[in-house]
């Protein structure tokens, strides 16, 4: 599973900076931690001191950072075979 990669739609919400790079591929086989460092190193130079990322899945919910990503993308894929997760600052875009 570790080579299987699966597309991540990256879309940004409230005040958070737009993504330079909107559709990135991961490996299944990793963790939704390892999106959020890439988030994380991406975003760095626009990010104020003590600023927090958050991403939700499908504009519902945000997952524990152990939550494979295989298990959201066999989850939550959309007809484009990506996974949509919004990216905020400091508190969550929706819900």
């Amino acid at each position: 599973m570790d080579d299987e990669k699966c597309v991540i739609h990256l879309k940004s919400v409230g005040s958070a900076p737009i993504m330079k790079k909107d559709k990135v591929s991961l490996s299944k086989g990793k963790s939704i931690a390892a999106l959020y460092k890439f988030v994380n190193k991406k975003l760095k130079s626009e990010l104020e001191e003590g600023q927090k990322v958050l991403l939700q899945v499908s504009e519902s919910f945000i997952p524990s950072q152990q939550t494979l990503l295989a298990d959201l993308y066999d989850t939550f894929k959309n007809e484009s075979n990506a996974i949509v997760i919004s990216i905020s600052i400091d508190e969550p875009g929706w819900g």
